[in-house]
């Protein structure tokens, strides 16, 4: 039998001004870190994590942690999702 977990969340993603940085376009960029786990605290692993406005997607890895870098500020579609089987 096949599953589908998926979730949607909002996220702003603003990039960190140093004082020695200037503001200029394409210049300011911030990343998402963070990590999935399941319903009984286990690291998702293999899932899809990504930011849909800009089609950026990546994996977790075997821990379930997942980053993604070079995000322009803005405000974002969190997607994530995993196809399995179930038991």
């Amino acid at each position: 039998m096949t599953g589908i977990i998926s979730a949607n969340a909002q996220t702003k993603i603003a990039a960190a001004a140093t004082e020695n940085s200037s503001f200029i376009d394409d210049a300011e960029t911030g990343s998402l870190q963070g990590g999935i786990i399941t319903t009984d605290n286990q690291p998702a692993a293999y899932v899809s994590v990504g930011l849909k406005e800009i089609n950026r997607f990546t994996i977790t890895d075997e821990k379930g942690a997942f980053s993604i870098k070079n995000i322009k500020p803005g405000v974002y579609t969190l997607q994530v999702s995993m196809t399995g089987l179930q038991a």
